[in-house]
């Protein structure tokens, strides 16, 4: 059985987001996205489990109503998941990216923020990154990146939705 999302690579179906990032990169023969050194490969896994909590969160709100969206957001962010955001806010200090230089997991944290700005602007939930500058400045970053910027100004992108219609309980 095939799992959303995949990819096919060769004879190879490759399925969940880390491994069809790793896939990609080196497909495209960008190892270096992976970790220039052992020290940063074995970094980049710590973030993403982190990050991908982060994001399992924003997922489980769309099966919510408002009401108990609020409630579970207000919960989480006054605890564990506001202190992840502050943690990958003090790892990313004054750098440009993560590790330093530009990694997939810069990818993963700029995507999980714009995540919860949807929430935010479709909820009226408090965006818990807006209060961390660096953190901003990294989606900005990763937008800005050729091909990248050609796309978030793309007709297809503006066009896209964060999910399908009638998936988030708290549209219905």
């Amino acid at each position: 059985m095939i799992t959303l999302p995949y990819i096919k690579s060769g004879g190879t179906v490759v399925t969940r987001p880390q491994s069809i990032m790793m896939a990609l990169c080196m497909k495209a023969n960008r190892l270096d996205l992976l970790g220039k050194t052992m020290e940063d490969a074995i970094e980049i896994r710590a973030l993403e489990s982190n990050i991908e909590e982060l994001k399992t969160f924003a997922i489980s709100c769309t099966l919510m109503s408002k009401d108990e969206l609020k409630k579970a957001y207000a919960d989480a962010f006054s605890s564990k998941l506001m202190n992840i955001v502050s943690i990958l806010s003090i790892y990313l200090s004054n750098k440009s990216f993560l590790v330093g230089d530009l990694t997939i997991v810069d990818f993963e944290l700029a995507h999980v923020i714009e995540m919860y700005g949807w929430l935010s602007n479709t909820t009226g939930v408090p965006n818990p990154f807006l209060t961390h500058s660096n953190l901003m400045t990294l989606v900005k970053s990763i937008k800005n990146l050729p091909g990248i910027s050609e796309y978030v100004t793309s007709p297809e992108e503006r066009s896209m939705k964060w999910v399908q219609p009638g998936y988030c309980k708290f549209e219905s």
